[in-house]
C-alpha cells in the first residue's frame, strides 16, 4: 500500500529558517530519492512560488508534476454562501444578499476573506435563521470584516502611536510575515516564546477573535495569521507591511551605500546624509530589531557625523559672527577717533 503525504500552502516554509523546516525539506528530498518508496507526496503551491521552489536547496533538480488550479471565478461565490448555509441549517438568505456579498468580495483573490466573513456571520446566526443584511452591516461586510473584527480585539488601542506595546506588536508581526521576492506577502509561524512578552496580550486577543490561530501547548506552541486577508485590509497591518517593504527597498540601497564607504573609509560624503539619513534615523528607530548590527552601525555612524558637521556649522557661523562684530566695532572706534579729530581741528579754526 501507499502513503500519501499532503502537504497544504507549501510556500509558507520560504523564508523561514529553522531546524524543523530543514528536517521537512531533507524528508522529502530522501522520498523523492527513492521512488519505490511507496510515499506519494501532493503539495500546494501558490504558482508565482514556483521558481522559488524549484531553488530551493536539494529541490533543483527534482522532477515533478505540475498540476494547475485555477481560483474559484466569482461567478461561483454564491455557491460557497448557499450551500453551507443550508449545511447549517440556516434559513434561505435574505434576497439580495448573497448578491451583495459577492459584490463585495469583489475579485477571486477574496476567496479566504469572504470564509472569514461567512464564518463571522454563521457565529451571529443559529440554527433555523436567516442571514441577513443586519448581520452583515454588524461586522462590516466582507471588505471591513478583519477590520471591525480586529478593532473589536484591539479594544481602545492606539495603534497609530508608538507606545512599547505597538512597538512590541509590529516585531511580533516581523515574525509572522514574510516578505518575498518581488515583495510578496507569506504568512509564517512563530514560536510563542520568541515573540516579545509586551505583544502577547494583545496577540492572544487576536487569537480569540481568530484572525491568529494557535497550536500546541508550553514550549511547542506556535502562532500564525490566520490567513493573507489581513496584509491586505486591515489598514493598521497594510500600513505597516507597506513600510516594511520600503525598508526592505531601502536596505538595498543600504548596503550599495555600505560597500562604498567600505571602499573609501576616509570619505565622509559617502555616509547617508540629508534625506537619506532622515529616512534611515526614522526606519532604525520603527524597525530597529530587523536592522542588523552593521547597519544600525552604519546609520548611527552617520547620524554623528551629520550631529558634528551641525556643530562645526555652528561654530564656524558663530565665528563669522564674531569676525564680523569685531569689524564692526574697529569701524567705530575709527569714526569715533575721525570725528573727534574732525571736531577738534574745527575748535582750532574758530579761536579767534
Amino acid at each position: 500500500a501507499s502513503v500519501l503525504l499532503v502537504v497544504d500552502q507549501l510556500e509558507e516554509i520560504f523564508g523561514y529558517v529553522s531546524d524543523d523546516v530543514r528536517r521537512f525539506i531533507d524528508l522529502m528530498c530522501g522520498i523523492i530519492e527513492y521512488p519505490d518508496s511507496g510515499v506519494l507526496i501532493v503539495a500546494t503551491l501558490r504558482s508565482d512560488f514556483l521558481a522559488t521552489f524549484q531553488l530551493l536547496d536539494g529541490l533543483q533538480d527534482v522532477e515533478f508534476e505540475d498540476f494547475l488550479v485555477s481560483p474559484l471565478p466569482v461567478n461561483r461565490f454564491a455557491e460557497l454562501i448557499e450551500g453551507p448555509s443550508r449545511r447549517a441549517g440556516l434559513k434561505e438568505p435574505e434576497a439580495g444578499l448573497v448578491d451583495a456579498l459577492v459584490r463585495d468580495a469583489g475579485t477571486k483573490e477574496a476567496l479566504p476573506l469572504l470564509a472569514f466573513t461567512l464564518k463571522k456571520r454563521y457565529e451571529e446566526c443559529r440554527s433555523g435563521e436567516r442571514l441577513t443584511s443586519g448581520a452583515d452591516e454588524k461586522i462590516g461586510g466582507v471588505q471591513g470584516a478583519v477590520e471591525n473584527v480586529a478593532r473589536d480585539a484591539l479594544g481602545d488601542d492606539d495603534l497609530t502611536g508608538n507606545s512599547a506595546e505597538i512597538r512590541a506588536l509590529r516585531r511580533a508581526f516581523i515574525r509572522l510575515v514574510s516578505i518575498e521576492d518581488k515583495d510578496r506577502l507569506v504568512r509564517r509561524e512563530a514560536r510563542w516564546n520568541e515573540l516579545p512578552d509586551a505583544a502577547k496580550p494583545t496577540l492572544e486577543r487576536l487569537v480569540n477573535s481568530r484572525l491568529v490561530i494557535s497550536r500546541g501547548g508550553g514550549a511547542e506552541r506556535v502562532v500564525a495569521v490566520a490567513h493573507a486577508s489581513p496584509f491586505r485590509v486591515w489598514r493598521w497591518l497594510a500600513s505597516w507591511l507597506k513600510d516594511c517593504t520600503e525598508v526592505r527597498q531601502w536596505r538595498r540601497r543600504l548596503h550599495l551605500v555600505m560597500a562604498e564607504s567600505e571602499r573609501l573609509p576616509d570619505d565622509p560624503s559617502v555616509l547617508l546624509q540629508g534625506a537619506r539619513l532622515t529616512q534611515g534615523v526614522r526606519w532604525q528607530e520603527d524597525f530597529g530589531d530587523t536592522l542588523t548590527d552593521a547597519e544600525a552601525a552604519f546609520v548611527e555612524r552617520s547620524r554623528l557625523a551629520a550631529e558634528e558637521r551641525e556643530r562645526e556649522r555652528e561654530r564656524f557661523e558663530k565665528q563669522k559672527r564674531s569676525t564680523y562684530f569685531n569689524h564692526i566695532t574697529l569701524a567705530q572706534r575709527f569714526l569715533d577717533e575721525n570725528q573727534f579729530e574732525l571736531a577738534q581741528d574745527n575748535l582750532e579754526s574758530c579761536d579767534p
